[in-house]
Formats: C-alpha cells, structure tokens, sequence
C-alpha cells in the first residue's frame, strides 16, 4: 500500500477536457465585512501569472484559443500596428472575421517567438515567404525555425532556437545538418455530410495500408475518427516542414503509432516515420492534445535524439502575453478599421484635461480610446479622476493596485463568497495578498455549496477540514489544486491565519460542468450485459457522485462466475464496499456517514490488484483485499441502483433511491455511452427499468433547528378530543424538547432524555405537578439516523409510535386540544436541537416553506430546506478504537478498555516495555503486565511476564497457547504432524517488540525414541528432514534449536557430542532409548516460531515417539532506553527535520538533569510554535501557537524534576486539548479555545536542548525520545560529533572529581563537591585543613553529653614534623577510663595506645621514622567487633593487628568525651609541627576550629594556632575543555552574491586596519613595562629570617602559601 497515495484520482481522466478556465470573471463576491474601498469585488485576483521563455533546448509550444478571443477595438488596431505593411495588407483580403484573427494571431506569434530567442528589436524582425508561401526569417546570422497553424478554435506555433554543430577533426571540418520544425493542429470532428465509412473511402489514397489498418481497427466510429485525424496531422505536420505542401503522395508518407491514447499534459514521442518504406531516422514527432476536441503534432528533423521532448506540452496563451512586450512599427491606422474624429488639446502639455458630464451619477465599468485618424496623433498614457460636482475630483487607482478584499476585523469568522451563477467544475484556486505590502493571507479553508446556504468544507483525506497553504507577501500568486474538483455553483473562502491583516485576492480556475444522471425511484435499475465483453482486470477505478433522502440503497452490484463479486451499497448512512476476487473470502470497507441529507457527495474507488483506495467525500479508507488473487472476474450482468433479487455480498435488499450523476469506469462516461448507445440502436445490452434521465428534487423540505431556543409554533384544530402530531427528527443530542402543546386542562410532552424518546402528559395545569411519564422504548434515538414519530392520543389511549413501532398506554385520558403546536422547544431552555421535516398535525402536512414569519423563531437559528448536521465522529476522531460520542457543539472518546486515555484515546496507559515499567514502578522478581511497544502509534497493547533480576537485568516473556510439552504419535511422513503457535500478540506487535530488544531467544526440545528429526548426516541438494520449525516469516528453517543457521544440525551435531558420532542430531540414532535435542534459537531475524512440524513417529502401536516442548519467546534489552545522550554545554542542540504536529501529534521522552530552568525543545512556523520548558526546577510548561494566541498547560510537582534521576514526559496536541504528562501520572490538559481548530504549522528544525537561538539552553540527558510512536535515533547524532553533546549518560561526576570522601553534585556542564563529610576543603576537596602546632599548645573537642561508643571507629591524621617524639591525637573517656593514643614515639617511630577495657594495647609501626620532617598520612580503623586493628601508613600496605578477646571482655571503645591534637591536659609539652586531615568518623575538629563561626565545643588552648597546609600542595584535575560552537556553514556563493566584490574589498581593507591597531598596542605595552618584572617565591609569610625550613614553618603566620613578588631591575 506504500505506492498508492492520495494522487489516485486519475486525474487524466479530469483533465480530459479543458477545464482551465478562470471563473471569477463573471461571478459576483460578497464578504462578511470589508474596509473602505477594499470590499470583495477588490479580491478579484486579475493579474497574468504567465512568464513566456524558452525551454529546455531553445523550444517553445504555444496554443492560442481564437473562440475565446472577442477583440475590442483598441485590441485590433494594436495588433495591426506591430505587423510589417505587406502582412496588414494581407489581411484585408480575408473575407471573414475569424480567418483575419487567425492569422494575425500566427503574425503576432511569429514576431514574438523571434524576439524571445534571438533579443532583436521589433522594428529589426524581418519576415519574408518562400515560393511556396512558407514564412521565414530574414535576418542574417539568426538561428530560429518556427512554423503556425490554425484550425477550429486555436492557432499554434512550434519554434525553436537551432544552432549549426560542427565536428572537428584533425583533418576536416563537418557540419551537422540544421534542424527543422513543422506544426499542424485538426479538430477532432467530422461534418462533411456523408457517413463516414463513405469519407473514409474517398480519403483511402491520401493514407498507406498500415495506417488504415490503424485507423479501422479501432472499436468504435469516434475512435475511428480520433485515430484519422491523428495521422492527418502527423502528414501535415511533416509536409509542412519539409515545405512541399499536400500535394505529394501522401500514400509514401507512413506513420506508425506507438502509444494509443494522447492527453493534455503528455507529450507522445515514440511515433515512428517510414518515406518510401525507409525508416526516417533522423525525424521525431510530439503529439498531444491541446483539449478533448483538439490534437496537435510537431515534427522536428535532425534534433538530437538524446534531446528530451516529453515536456514539450502546449502552453496556451492569451492576447495580454502575447502583445505584453510588442512594439507598435506603424503608427495606429484608426481607418484600417474604422474612422472617426478626435479631440484635440490646445496645447500638449501635462495640464490638459477632458471632462465628460455623464448628466446624474452613472455606473462606469471600462473606457476605451483612440487617436485622431488618418494621423500619427494619439495618447500613450493617461489617468483618470472622477467626481461628483464638477469641482472636486478623486484620482481613480486601477483594481488590482494596491487593493484587495480586507475585512474590518481580523478573527476567524470572515468568509469571502463567490456565487459563479452555475454549477462549475473547480480544479484550482489561486491566491495573493494585497500587492506591495506584506497583508496577506497564509492558511485558509475552503467550502462549497449548492444554494448557498448549505456548507461543506474541502477535507482531507482523514475527513478533516484541509488547510490550504496561502501567501507569504502580498505580490505572488500561490495556487493550489483540488485533487477531486469541487463541483458547486457557491464557494467560500475562510482565512485561517494571516500575515499582518487579512487581505485577499483569488481567482478559481475550472470549467463550467457537464452532468450526465439518472434518476432511480426505489424500484428501478439499469441493467448492463457483461456476456459479450466480461470485465478481467487487476485494476480500475469508479468514480461517480449521487444524493439521496433514503438511508439504504443498493448502488453497484455485479458477479462472476468464479465466485467474483463486487457490491457497493447504502447501509444506514454509510457506504459499504463488498469485494471477493474469487477467494471466497469477503473484504468489506465502510465510509462516509449522513449520506442520505439529499446533497451531492463524490465517491472514488480506485484498485490496483489487492490494495483498494475507497473515498466518499475525500474521506480515504486503504484496505488489502483478502485472497490471493489479483484479477476482478465479472461476466454476469452490472446492476446499477438496485437488484432484481437478494445476491452474494449484499447485506441489504432496498432498492437506491436518488441520483447518480457522471458514472465513470476507468475514462469512460457509463451514463454518456448509454444515452449514446440508444440512440446508435445498441440499446440491447442495456436495460432500462424505471429509471428517469433528470434528478428530480424530492418534496422533503427538511427543517434544522440550529440552538435550543429555536422553535415553530403552528396551528391545529381547536377543542379537539383527539390529538396526532407525527414528523420525522435525527440528532446527535442526548436531551431536547421536541414537542409541546398545551390542552385547555393538561399539556402533553415529547422530549428526549439520554437518547430516549419519552413523553410526559400531564392533566392538570398546576405549575409544580410533574406529570405522568411514559418511557416505552429501551433504545437510544439520538444516532444521527431519521426516525419518524407520531403520537395519537384519545379518550384513554395514548399510541407513541416511532420508526413504525406503535406502544400503547391505556388509561383515564379525557383531553381537548388547545390552538398553538410547540415543536423544537419554545416552552422550556432545553430545545430540540438537530433536524425535522414531515411536519402532520391532525392530518394536515405543514410544509417549512410555507411557514409564515410569526409561525418559527427565530431569525438565523433556524435553516429551512436543509439538514444542517456535522457527524463530527465521521471518520473516528478517537484513536485507538476509542468509542466516539457527539452532540451539535462537540464530540467525546470513550476510551474504556483501550488502554489509552486523554480526549482522542491518544496518550498510553501502558510502559513502553518492562524496562519502561521498572523505571517508574517498584517491581517483583516477576509481573504480570501490558506493554505498548509504540507508545501512541497504533500498534495495540498486550500482555507480557516481566522477570527481574538483582543484577538488574529485565527479560520480557512472550507467551503462546503451546508451551506445555505435546507428544507427538502416529504421524509418520514428514512434516505431517502440524502445530502453529498462537501467541499473545500479534506479528506487528511482535516484531516491534524484537526490534527494539537487544537480544531474544526461544528455546525449543524434542525426545524421541526412535524417531528421527533431520535424517542427518545430508548435504544441501538432498536434505530432507522429517520434522522442522517455521520461522516468523513462514519459512521452513534448516537447523534445529542450539544450531546455526544453515548447519542442518542439532546442537550436538555443531559441539560434536552426538551419542551416533555419524550423526549430526541426537534422535537420528533412532535408537529405543529416549534421546533429546534442543537448545536456544537466538536468531532475532527468524524468531518467533511460528509452527513446527514433526514426523517420523510411526504409528499408535509401535515404538516410534517423539515429545516437543516449545518455550516462550523471551527477549531482554530495550535499545529505546540505550538511546540516550548527553547535552554537557548549555547552548549545545540536536537539530532534528521539521516535526509538522499538525492536528494532533505527540512527543515523549524521558530525561535527566539538575538544572532549574532550562527549554527542552523548541520549534515554529511562520507563525505557530511549540516549546517545552523546565520552571524553577518543579515545573515543566508546555506552551504552543496554532494561529494566534499562546496556549499553556504546565505541571507543577511536589518532588523536584531536577534531581538528577530519570523523569518521562508526554506533550499531546490533538483537535480538543494539549495534554501533558509526567513520570505516568501527573498530567495536566488544556482545551483549546473556541472556533476552528488549526493545525500547529511548523516548518523549522525540531531543535533539542535549546532555543532556536541556542538561548535556556538545557544540560542533563534525554532519552527514548518517541515523536508520534516512531522512535528517534539521538545516539547517531551525537556520533557525529556534534557540539557539546555526547553518546550515552555521562556525567561530570562519572570520573569521580571529588576527593576524600566529597560529594559530587551533577551540573553537566561542572560539578560540586560537597566537602561536609571530609576533613578537606577545596573545590574538590583536596586542599588541606591542617594546623602548626607548637609544643604549648593543643587542641580539644568536647562531646558535650553526646557521648559516642564504638567498635569500628575511623580515625585519620596527617603530620609533618622533625621531632623524633610527639602526641598527634587522643580519645578519652573519664567516664569509663577508656582512651586511645596515635603518638610519634622517642624513636621516631608510630606507636598506638589503646584500651578499650580488655586490656592495655600498644602497636608500634617501625617501618619507618617518622620525624624526618616528611609528610605522612595514617589511618587507623577496626573491623571483626573490634578484635582486629587496621593500620595504614601513606601508600604502604595496611597491617593488621588481631586481638584475642576473652568472652566476657568487651572491645566497644565506650563513651568517649574528649578529643585531643596535640597534647592532652596533663602533657607539659606538646607536638610540634603540622597536622592536618584529622578525623574520627564524621568528625572534623581542625574544619570546625577553623570556620567562620566555629562551635563552642572545640578550642584552641596554649599559644594561639593559624590555618595551614602543611606544605602539601592540594590535587588538581585538568580543567575541563571549554567547548566553542562552530561557526555555521555559509555558502560563499550566495554571499559574494548578497555582498559583491566592493564588499569584500572593503571587509580586506578594514581587518588589515585592525592588524595594525593591535600591533601598535601591543608595542605600546611592551614599552611601558620593559623595567618590571615578577616571579614566583614558595616563602611564609613572617619567616623571611627563618634559619632552616623547619624554623620558617614555625614562623609561619600565614602557612605555605604561593605569592607573586614583583621587583624593579636595570
């Protein structure tokens, strides 16, 4: 179904006839509104769009229509000026007008062909004639060739620019021959007199036998006719090239045709010549039509023949083009015509003036002037103003000047109207805005009607309301074609949006319409014979148009013998197609819906073997017919509007009732060729059964009750005792009055109630007393179908009957009718809204159209003559199966049970996959869930078996109806045994599933006893298996599970442990004991296994056995979510083709950042956009503009959106809401506003990660983007190399950045390290927190209260010092008299003292001395409840230290209060040197000392201390790339195009100004600092006179700082 596209219509078949014609010429416009002087007739779009040039290889084809042509005055006397003086003086000898037009058209063609090709002069162009009258050009060195012709309505040219081509070689010169044109143009009509077999006799020596056996071997007389004059042009075309005239014998001159059929917009070139026999190699020919009743043939001599003629088609052109560049060569010969006089200025100057005093105030629709005869005196330019009083004049500006129809406001609810008088055929509409301004109109509706009040609108092919593309300025023309021509007398046009101001100007272009229908009244049909000529065709199109009041119908019917039908029909509104080719399988298509309101509607079925194109009003449906036949078998009779009997495909017997109206099959007019068949007298094959030629109006004269409070109030008798109302009503509403009448004691009431016909009689005339209500019927009425009611009542009886169905109610009724009949309302708010017609009150008919004015109310709310409804569920708005319910304002989807919600069923309830599941939903190890693969696209959901693992892998199982192991007995040949696998899902739905996982497998086994599987060992010419599987597609595969493809092998066969080392499969040992083959089939482009097939199994009583076991399919992976890339730059974008949401459309994605604020995506139109936005970190805002006005819809949420995990977006738009959705379940939605609904227009890049503008850009990652369904492929853009963005979600803080425990916080663009849980600081926390201690001084914390106990505590100091002895930190418990020591010990060496309430333990770590003044870092922790001690020393091997604990012991280090550095309380002296680094657990008291507000709980005792960093130089990364965007792509052309060489001059001159200002400065610079310089120094502050290193890092105020020393040298 690919191929077939919404160009189906045989548009060849349209384009038969010439139906090209402006039509606005003569039409009368109208408008809802209109500004001052630019009211609708100023829409008149009257400018000529042809442009007259040569084309490919110097050609031109023109056709001019002489019957069109009705010269003024003026026109003549310009054209006779520009022709030389011995032309006009062959003119005067023409005896007829239409001869004398002729061939100064062909003069005027002549003049204008030539200066086209060769630039000359008009007054340079001289034309002479041969002897043989044939004209040519005189003038020297000119390369053209042209030649005319006329007859019946056009005069023709064929010219072209020829050129001698030489070949050179290196001895001679050659010269190719010149090439030579020929043209002739033949009305296809005969009208000698005699019939034409006797013309055709008389014409037999001017054609050779070839031809006549062409000729006569057509089927029928016009063919005949069509095919004799094609030849006779081709004669008269070469004869007149070759400049010999008829003369000749035209038997010689031989034509061979190639191609049976000519047309208008297709140049035939494969016809063949033949002089003498000879073949004429180096002649070529086009023939085409020019209209269905003109043809017209070129010959052309030695044209290359690698020359493409195919475009070569006919352009036809009018008098304004033709003269549009003339140059008058003869003064204007006012006498050539016809004399006359003039008036004459005084003086020539520009203050003349000539006023004409009409005598009161006149009309003035065109003028005309002259010069003075027998003169050269005449006007060349003038202008005009007018006035109303002789004194006051306005200057008149020409329509099409700066004007153009413009209404007051700029809403949607303005219309330009044209009523073209009858009903014509509209192929075309152009438009343009207001000319040199930018007021124009860019998107607009079309509507058409048949009375001028009933409108419909142009769909497309979804039945939807087709936007047409307008105008971007307001000079040029857009045009647009109708791809099934709208046939209307009225046509409408309705801006949708617009540039600046509405401002319109249009022309339509068609042809008045030719209607060939019959009439059929429900008992009649036409009866074609298909004996003689059966149909036998693998394709054909129908297309017809009909109306009718009746909802069922039989419209086309026939069969075959074979078992072909084909059934077209009316069943309750609605259009059924009924197909069989021969299969015995029916396919049946269904469009179209309120088919029987009596207006006309199009029907188009077009085939192509088996993929049908069916259509009612442009409304498509495409359906593959069912079988596998190609060919449509009918030779029994083709029944048009009904049946004689009930046959095969009908599913109703009722008879059409209506008109059909230009029946076509393929090109041919079934309705023409049989009025023309009855009046050849081959009216046999026909048969006639009261059927009518005309389509008579039926007396239904429906009334449409627009609003709730329209009503009719008529008259019936008075002081009746019985009472009988009855009319017909469809609606769409659930509720509505309907009918009311007041007795004089009661009222009585017919009313709708959920769709239910009801009726309240009440016998009193109390206000409050609610009255009787009768409810007899179950069924709901407000389907959209006519049901007739009526309701009788009497004494004691009341008969509801509708559709024909009478109920009942007998009871105590005494009425006496009252004067006025309320119908549609009028007595409540609640009225009747929908349609009525066959109004009876007490047996009298009240027809709408003889209701006088005081009868209905009101005013346009109610619409006589017409069923005005809109089945806004036709064709299902709904997707998805979404049941579709309407009223007269709006529909609702119903989305119960299809897994989607939202206003259209659009958005999906179900995860994407069970991935999609897990990353919104806390899982089991296994679920049951439903998956859709495609999100919104319309692949339905289905059931899966989720499994999940702790290694987090996800596999999805498929399952199927054949997974428990079957025994498989008593089917001995190959492949008899057959099981096919049913699975959960469908095969699209499969397939889409192993698409998107990344690896899927299904495992299959066999046991047999001596039962053989593949018959191995084989080659492949004689592999012959007994069993085998089927693969998805149908295909027998050649392996079993465990195998590779192609192996013909078992999976012991391919490992080599087969229990028969001959053997390639286990069971082709046959042996009795039970055996078994199997293993995974992981091929994904061959699974699921659609069916297996076993044999080899013997029979029932014997031996042979064999059990299968088939398993799910399963697959794991989803490479939707592996789609996924990372925006690390905040003006980084992936730039994706335009996404044209149109109507409706929906995007989804999931994402991941910690940015604020940021915009997702972004795209526009010319004046519509769409953006998504994250807000302040909790809210994401989807804004768009379909038209004017910005519509926004935003969820706000009580996490945070950017957390840095992983958060799903859906934004839908479809005809009634946007919708958005986050993370599953928050959605918002916002309707759109009232009025026509229009398509979000947007023809930008799709842009991801930023504005248009690379502005808000976004950093974080996306992924499994989705745009309706279809997935995305981000990751091959990123693979490219684009600007700031990466493959896959990576981070900044993937690599780690901060050290020491810091916690890295994701930006994408950077990071942070949060450095409360390290003892460092730093922006990765690697600058060192240390202290210089001295030998007074110490510090303690204080756990004031919060005393801690621990068996695995971590401790962590960092010391430099060159003392051999000191105390680096202590913990001590007064409470428990628990402590522990890390000190440098007397010789140098790391001792710990603990206890711990055990006993006392000391390490002593001698690998190393430690009062060397080197820097170290030591780590002491413990693990096994505190019976082992962990050391670590700098990058050495951590030792361990094992404790052995009795029992009743307890290793918990208990209470701690204190913590010391340096010294405790009862040293005299101190540590002195630097310590840094230290912790114990999440403690950090040299951080905390050292803050800007440090807590009370840790202090300084002794000597005052400063922050250092004990000469450790802090970590560094490199810092990260800065990234630049690319400059764009200029097209280098285009600029020096835009710019020009000056430009590029001047651009040289300025930068080489630049170069020299910079180099100036930079001199400057290095003049004014020649004596200063700087460098580096590593001192402290306040150790300038330090001795030694270790004196200058006690004298340090500041610790180990860099700072820059300048100084001054010579």
């Amino acid at each position: 179904m690919e191929n077939m596209t919404l160009k189906y219509y045989q548009k060849d078949s349209y384009s038969e006839y010439d139906c090209n014609e402006p039509l606005l010429e003569h039409a009368v416009l109208s408008a809802t509104s209109q500004l001052r002087e630019r009211g609708p007739e100023n829409a008149r779009l009257n400018v000529h769009t042809q442009t007259m040039s040569l084309r490919n290889g110097g050609h031109v084809r023109w056709a001019f229509d002489l019957a069109g042509w009705r010269p003024s005055l003026a026109d003549l006397l310009l054209a006779t000026s520009c022709i030389q003086p011995e032309e006009k003086l062959t003119l005067q000898r023409f005896v007829f007008r239409d001869d004398f037009n002729a061939s100064l058209i062909g003069r005027l063609m002549m003049r204008r062909f030539v200066q086209l090709a060769t630039d000359l002069a008009y007054d340079e162009i001289k034309f002479e004639r041969d002897s043989k009258g044939k004209p040519f050009l005189k003038n020297e060195g000119v390369a053209v060739d042209f030649n005319v012709s006329h007859q019946g309505r056009y005069a023709v040219l064929a010219g072209m620019a020829t050129k001698r081509l030489e070949a050179t070689t290196t001895t001679t010169t050659t010269t190719s021959p010149t090439p030579k044109i020929g043209v002739d143009v033949m009305k296809i009509e005969y009208g000698g007199g005699k019939p034409l077999d006797e013309f055709f006799r008389l014409m037999t020596r001017n054609f050779s036998d070839d031809e006549w056996r062409y000729i006569r071997g057509r089927d029928d007389a016009s063919a005949q006719l069509e095919a004799f004059m094609r030849n006779w042009c081709l004669k008269e075309s070469y004869v007149k090239n070759v400049g010999v005239g008829i003369t000749v014998d035209l038997r010689k001159i031989s034509f061979r045709i190639q191609t049976e059929v000519l047309a208008r917009d297709r140049v035939v070139c494969d016809t063949t010549l033949r002089v003498n026999s000879e073949p004429m190699g180096n002649w070529r020919f086009e023939e085409s039509l020019i209209d269905r009743d003109h043809c017209v043939a070129v010959s052309l001599e030695n044209v290359p023949a690698e020359q493409d003629l195919s475009g070569n088609c006919f352009e036809v052109i009018d008098f304004r083009t033709l003269v549009e560049h003339h140059r008058p060569l003869l003064a204007i010969d006012e006498n050539y015509c016809e004399g006359g006089y003039s008036w004459t200025a005084q003086q020539s100057d520009f203050d003349q003036q000539f006023i004409i005093d009409l005598g009161d105030v006149r009309n003035i629709t065109r003028i005309e002037t002259q010069g003075r005869p027998h003169s050269n005196e005449y006007l060349t330019e003038y202008s005009i103003s007018y006035g109303f009083n002789g004194l006051d004049y306005i200057d008149y500006r020409e329509p099409g000047g700066r004007s153009a129809w413009t209404p007051v406001e700029n809403t949607y609810f303005h219309f330009l109207t044209i009523d073209m008088g009858e009903r014509k055929m509209v192929r075309k509409i152009a438009t343009a805005g207001r000319v040199t301004t930018s007021e124009c109109v860019t998107e607009y509706i079309v509507q058409y009607s048949d009375d001028g009040e009933l409108w419909k609108s142009v769909t497309d092919s979804s039945g939807e309301e087709q936007l047409f593309k307008g105008n971007r300025d307001g000079d040029s023309v857009r045009m647009n074609s109708f791809e099934v021509p709208i046939i209307a007398q009225w046509v409408r046009i309705n801006p949708t949006r617009w540039q600046n101001r509405i401002s319109l100007r249009a022309e339509l272009y068609g042809c008045r319409y030719e209607s060939e229908s019959i009439y059929f009244n429900g008992t009649g049909l036409v009866r074609y014979d298909l004996l003689r000529d059966p149909i036998a065709a693998t394709r054909e199109s129908i297309r017809f148009r009909f109306k009718t009041a009746h909802p069922n119908g039989v419209l086309l019917y026939s069969r075959g013998t074979q078992g072909d039908y084909f059934a077209l029909q009316i069943k309750d509104n609605r259009m059924v197609l009924n197909v069989d080719l021969g299969a015995k399988i029916m396919t049946s298509l269904s469009v179209g819906s309120l088919l029987d309101d009596n207006i006309w509607h199009d029907v188009v079925i077009s085939r192509n073997r088996r993929d049908i194109i069916f259509s009612v009003d442009r409304v498509i449906v495409q359906r593959r017919i069912k079988g596998e036949f190609d060919k449509l078998n009918l030779n029994r009779e083709f029944y048009i509007g009904g049946v004689p009997n009930l046959q095969e495909g009908l599913v109703i017997q009722h008879n059409f009732t209506g008109c059909i109206e230009n029946l076509h099959f393929n090109a041919t007019n079934f309705i023409r060729e049989m009025k023309d068949a009855f009046y050849d007298g081959e009216h046999l094959r026909y048969k006639m059964t009261h059927v009518t030629y005309n389509c008579p109006e039926p007396p239904i004269n429906p009334v449409t009750f627009l609003t709730r409070g329209s009503h009719a109030k008529l008259k019936g008798y008075y002081s009746s005792k019985q009472f009988n109302v009855s009319f017909a009503f469809r609606t769409y509403e659930e509720k509505g009055l309907m009918l009311h009448h007041d007795f004089l004691q009661g009222s009585v009431q017919v009313f709708l109630e959920e769709g239910k016909v009801k009726v309240r009689l009440k016998e009193d005339n109390f206000e409050h007393n609610p009255g009787t209500i009768l409810d007899n019927y179950e069924e709901q009425f407000n389907d959209g179908n006519w049901h007739h009611m009526m309701l009788t009542i009497k004494k004691n009886s009341l008969v509801l009957s509708i559709d024909d169905r009478p109920m009942e109610t007998t009871k105590l009724i005494d009425i006496t009718t009252g004067t006025l009949y309320y119908i549609g309302g009028g007595k409540t708010k609640d009225g009747f809204v929908g349609c009525m017609r066959s109004f009876a009150i007490d047996g009298n008919y009240r027809i709408p159209t003889d209701w006088k004015e005081e009868e209905y109310c009101c005013k346009g709310e109610i619409l006589f003559d017409a069923c005005h409804m809109v089945d806004r569920c036709n064709p299902n708005p709904c997707k998805h199966s979404g049941i579709c319910k309407q009223n007269s304002m709006e529909f609702t989807c119903d989305c119960a049970g299809t897994g989607y919600a939202g206003a259209v069923c659009h958005t999906p309830m179900n995860a994407l996959s069970c991935q999609a599941f897990k990353n919104v939903h806390d899982v089991k190890q296994r679920q049951r869930i439903e998956i859709d693969v495609d999100g919104s696209g319309p692949l339905a959901p289905f059931p899966v078996t989720c499994e999940f693992y702790s290694d987090g892998r996800v596999v999805t199982v498929l399952s199927h109806s054949s997974e428990h192991t079957t025994r498989v007995d008593g089917f001995a040949e190959p492949g008899s045994f057959e099981q096919n696998i049913i699975y959960e899902a469908d095969l699209p739905q499969i397939e889409a599933l192993l698409n998107r996982s990344t690896e899927c497998w299904q495992t299959l086994t066999y046991a047999c006893r001596s039962s053989r599987l593949f018959n191995s060992p084989s080659d492949p010419e004689n592999f012959r298996p007994y069993a085998w599987w089927v693969s998805r597609h149908n295909q027998p595969m050649d392996y079993w599970a465990g195998a590779l493809p192609g192996s013909r092998k078992c999976q012991c066969g391919v490992v080599g442990d087969c229990i028969d080392p001959t053997k390639w499969c286990n069971c082709d040992a046959n042996s009795l004991d039970w055996q078994e083959d199997g293993g995974d089939i992981r091929e994904k482009e061959y699974l699921p296994v659609r069916g297996l097939r076993f044999g080899d199994t013997g029979t029932p009583v014997d031996e042979k056995l064999g059990r299968y076991t088939l398993g799910p399919l399963r697959c794991s992976g989803d490479s939707l979510f592996n789609n996924e890339v990372t925006f690390r730059i905040a003006d980084a974008t992936i730039d994706l083709p335009p996404f044209d949401m149109g109507h409706s459309g929906d995007i989804y994605f999931e994402f991941k950042t910690t940015i604020e604020n940021a915009v997702l995506l972004h795209a526009r139109g010319p004046t519509d956009f769409i953006r998504l936005d994250i807000v302040g970190g909790t809210k994401l805002l989807f804004e768009y503009q379909a038209g004017t006005g910005t519509q926004k819809v935003y969820v706000e949420m009580s996490n945070k959106l950017n957390d840095d995990r992983w958060h799903s977006v859906s934004v839908e738009r479809n005809r009634k809401e946007a919708r958005l959705v986050v993370d599953g379940s928050t959605k918002a939605e916002v309707r759109e506003p009232p009025g026509p609904v229009r398509a979000l227009h947007l023809n930008s890049t799709l842009t991801i990660g930023a504005r248009l503008d690379y502005r808000d850009g976004y950093v974080g990652c996306i992924r499994a983007l989705l745009l309706n369904g279809e997935p995305v492929d981000l990751r091959s853009y990123a693979e490219r190399g684009l600007y700031g963005v990466s493959a896959g979600c990576v981070g900044r803080c993937e690599s780690s950045p901060c050290l020491n425990n810091g916690t890295c916080t994701e930006r994408y663009d950077g990071f942070t390290c949060d450095c409360r849980w390290s003892s460092f600081k730093g922006p990765i926390c690697a600058d060192e927190i240390g202290v210089n201690m001295r030998s007074s001084s110490m510090i303690k914390y204080d756990f004031q209260g919060a005393f801690r106990s621990t068996l695995s505590e971590r401790i962590r100091v960092g010391f430099t010092t060159t003392n051999p002895k000191g105390f680096l930190i202590g913990l001590f418990s007064n409470i428990t008299q628990e402590y522990l020591t890390l000190m440098v010990s007397n010789s140098g060496h790391l001792k710990v003292v603990f206890d711990f309430g055990f006993e006392r333990q000391e390490l002593i770590y001698p690998v190393k001395h430690f009062g060397l003044g080197q820097y170290h870092d030591v780590r002491f922790s413990r693990k096994n409840s505190g019976s082992t001690v962990v050391l670590s020393v700098d990058n050495y091997e951590p030792q361990e230290y094992h404790f052995d604990i009795k029992g009743s012991a307890d290793a918990q280090f208990n209470n701690v209060e204190y913590m010391y550095i340096g010294k405790n309380e009862s040293m005299k002296d101190g540590f002195v040197g630097c310590i840094s680094r230290v912790e114990f657990d999440d403690i950090y008291p040299l951080k905390f000392l050292f803050q800007e507000n440090p807590p009370p709980n840790v202090r300084s005792l002794g000597t005052p201390l400063t922050e250092d960093f004990c000469g450790v130089e802090p970590v560094t990364h490199p810092p990260i790339e800065i990234e630049t965007r690319p400059p764009p792509l200029i097209d280098e052309d285009k600029l020096r195009d835009a710019y020009g060489p000056d430009t590029a001059i001047l651009g040289s001159v300025l930068a080489i100004i630049l170069l020299l200002i910079i180099l100036m400065a930079i001199l400057i610079g290095r003049y004014m600092n020649r004596h200063k310089g700087e460098y580096l120094t590593q001192e402290d502050k306040g150790a300038e006179a330090a001795l030694d290193p270790d004196e200058a890092v006690v004298q340090s105020t500041t610790g180990h700082q860099v700072t820059k020393r300048k100084e001054f040298f010579i």
